[in-house]
């Protein structure tokens, strides 16, 4: 099942489809360990998983509400992303910008803050157009241009895809523009928004983050 979820990491109409599918072989796991079982299971399997109860309980709701075994095109394939993490539903300002399956756009404060404690933005590098309009970085990647290919330099404001194996992949590289000394000053939005034991580990207490 942890493959299955790192593989849905990938191109989007396939991500949903081995979403649902992995949703089915959840429903069929609890009801196989039986009441009571469940729980105790998620937990000891986590880190194997990749994802703890709350996205088992979604991708479960998913895959009893979408059928598993058809094709679905891309735009049907992003509702049923929006609808599977719940991202089809107004917000609080706590969580405002949750807007697709893997987009999640910080409060206009969290940025102020980070743009006058760095004195800037130079690069963005995983972000789209829209919210370029309020962060406004010297220089940016969408998704098009694939950030985890290109250097990045300067003061760096990173708010990675909302999936838990694209989070480390891209705090992985930001570890080593940093270490390349590519990277000066940079601000991490990814533990504001997954339980701590998501956050990269080599990052706490990193005197440029």
């Amino acid at each position: 099942m942890g493959e299955k979820y790192n593989r849905s990491g990938t191109a989007f109409v396939d991500a949903v489809r081995l979403r649902l599918e992995l949703g089915e072989d959840l429903r069929r796991k609890k009801a196989a360990l039986g009441h009571g079982n469940w729980l105790p299971w998620v937990e000891a399997n986590e880190r194997v998983l990749g994802f703890g109860h709350e996205t088992a309980r979604l991708l479960i709701n998913a895959a009893a509400k979408f059928q598993v075994d058809l094709e679905y095109d891309e735009a049907t394939a992003l509702q049923i992303g929006r609808q599977m993490w719940g991202n089809d539903k107004k917000w609080s300002n706590r969580h405002s910008g949750l807007t697709g399956h893997f987009e999640w756009y910080t409060p206009q404060e969290y940025v102020d803050l980070a743009r006058n404690v760095m004195g800037g933005i130079d690069l963005d590098p995983a972000t789209h157009e829209i919210p370029q309009r309020r962060i406004k970085a010297e220089k940016y990647f969408t998704e098009k241009d694939d950030g985890l290919t290109k250097e990045w330099h300067g003061r760096v404001w990173l708010n990675p895809p909302y999936a838990a194996t694209l989070i480390y992949r891209f705090v992985d590289k930001l570890l080593a523009e940093i270490k390349a000394g590519r990277v000066t000053q940079a601000r991490n939005q990814s533990g504001a928004r997954h339980p701590s034991r998501l956050a990269h580990p080599q990052l706490h207490g990193h005197p440029m983050v």
